[in-house]
């Protein structure tokens, strides 16, 4: 029986390359067990690494042929949902990608794109505020879908840029490389700034997590954080399937039906009852 765990949002080395991408740890996945679930779409529904990294390939391919760049920054407002994570991961294949809420106003997208000079923005909501608001500043725009069954995604429209926007000038990182993750910060206190992580800066958090967790191939992890979040994104989504893992992404109404959908946690000695952690 799988272990259930519910995610809400120094560092463990284990067995990680500083060179190493998030892609890369988890094509390891793929390659020892490939079938196995990575996403939880319905409680008896799940899509395998396997088709997780198929889908993923598929979004990349089209961002990198869209941008005209080798290495494009993508903006992303990321859809409510677990196949938002298929979108994530198809950008920072190919570049990088910085995450927004999909629920931001038309100004705050204005604001977004403005400071972030996106390459590509890439969508699963064709008539969303986040791809108006890009068509209408000249972006290009890459458009994907996911199937009912989440087994294959499918590119159903690209727009080209009608002005180049070179973001290569805005940020890199002391290293020189471009980030993997490039994320506003909330502005509660300040004025916003902007947040570069590299690959491995995201896979030590990820190792952290693990080891704070105990995360085992058989758990299934349950997050209601918005996924544009770096809680909901890092500390839970990227984090469950870095261990091999699986994940479900919830609304946060929908919590307790899906921890009583997804099983519980079973320790020796303890009485079997749902774990679940706040961040």
């Amino acid at each position: 029986m799988n272990r259930f765990k519910s995610l809400w949002g120094g560092a463990a080395n284990l067995d990680r390359s500083d060179n190493e991408t998030i892609q890369q740890r988890i094509r390891r996945h793929v390659e020892r067990r490939g079938g196995t679930p990575a996403v939880w779409f319905a409680p008896d529904q799940f899509c395998s690494y396997s088709q997780m990294n198929e889908n993923a390939t598929v979004i990349s391919e089209a961002l990198k042929s869209a941008s005209g760049a080798s290495s494009p920054r993508v903006c992303f407002p990321m859809p409510r949902g677990s196949s938002a994570l298929y979108g994530f991961l198809g950008a920072i294949e190919c570049g990088t990608c910085c995450p927004l809420d999909g629920k931001l106003r038309q100004n705050e997208f204005d604001e977004a794109y403005s400071v972030l000079l996106p390459d590509v923005v890439l969508s699963s909501e064709p008539q969303s505020i986040g791809v108006k608001v890009a068509a209408a500043a000249g972006i290009a725009i890459v458009i994907y879908e996911v199937s009912p069954d989440h087994g294959n995604c499918r590119i159903i429209d690209v727009k080209p840029a009608k002005n180049v926007r070179r973001a290569d000038r805005l940020m890199t990182l002391t290293s020189g490389e471009a980030p993997a993750v490039l994320m506003r910060t909330s502005g509660t206190t300040a004025q916003p700034k902007l947040v570069g992580l590299t690959h491995a800066n995201v896979l030590a958090a990820t190792d952290t997590m693990r080891v704070a967790f105990e995360l085992t191939e058989s758990d299934v992890c349950i997050t209601p954080m918005p996924l544009h979040h770096v809680h909901g994104l890092i500390a839970a989504a990227l984090s469950a399937l870095s261990a091999g893992s699986s994940i479900h992404c919830c609304e946060r109404s929908r919590l307790d039906r899906s921890i009583r959908h997804y099983g519980t946690t079973r320790r020796p000695g303890l009485r079997q009852r749902p774990r679940c952690t706040s961040l």
